[in-house]
């Protein structure tokens, strides 16, 4: 069941995806916040994992990143009935992110 907030945020959310696509100068400015906020994650990305990351890597890593979501996000818009399905878009953002990250992850020991 869903809220009337949750349904405003998902009309909201609609409605800036719309503009982003439909409104030159909103992409434009989108573009720029995004490349902002990739390259200071990359910043912090890289004075975290210092060892595996330089500032090189990092850059690559969050563009890998950034770039599979928004290019699985472009598809799903594409096809509003894939859009509409919450579960169609999260498993297609978990493809992507996997396929952006392997080359991190495989590489990466954890715990």
């Amino acid at each position: 069941m869903t809220t009337d907030s949750e349904e405003m945020g998902s009309r909201l959310a609609a409605l800036r995806l719309r503009l982003i696509r439909d409104v030159p100068v909103v992409r434009g400015r989108a573009l720029q916040l995004q490349l902002d906020a990739q390259r200071e994650i990359a910043r912090h990305l890289a004075a975290a994992y210092p060892e595996q990351l330089d500032p090189v890597s990092a850059a690559a890593l969050v563009g890998a990143f950034v770039g599979a979501v928004a290019g699985a996000l472009q598809v799903l818009l594409d096809d509003p009935d894939q859009a509409a399905d919450p579960a169609i878009v999260q498993a297609a953002l978990r493809r992507a992110t996997e396929i952006a990250l392997t080359g991190w992850t495989a590489t990466t020991p954890t715990g």
